[in-house]
């Protein structure tokens, strides 16, 4: 199987970890398949809005998906007050550097008979 050459690197504060994103890697999945948990309900799916994050520096992340911003409109910005510092790290892509903040993201232990 071929390496997926990383296309961006986003920091996820305030865990301190850096998560390795390919092409076509959203933030949770690229979090997942490192061994770590994002808090979801839907898994992955714009529904819940669980997998947040606020962007503290976003220069390298892709813009608005559609799925993303109706998932976003239907739950958090319900009221009509959008607020563009936050984004759903399940739709979430990067072509570049990027820094967010996300509390609950946490290493999956494994047990030692695995």
């Amino acid at each position: 199987m071929a390496e997926r050459a990383p296309t961006a690197r986003v920091l996820v504060e305030p865990l301190g970890v850096v998560f390795e994103l390919g092409q076509n890697d959203t933030l949770m999945s690229a979090a997942q398949r490192a061994g770590y948990y994002w808090p979801t309900i839907c898994q992955g799916n714009a529904q819940c809005n669980r997998c947040v994050v606020r962007v503290i520096d976003g220069r390298g992340l892709m813009p608005y998906t559609p799925t993303e911003l109706a998932g976003l409109r239907s739950v958090r910005w319900r009221d009509g007050a959008e607020d563009h510092s936050e984004r759903l790290a399940c739709q979430l892509r990067a072509a570049g550097d990027a820094t967010v903040h996300k509390r609950g993201v946490r290493a999956i232990e494994r047990s030692s008979a695995e």
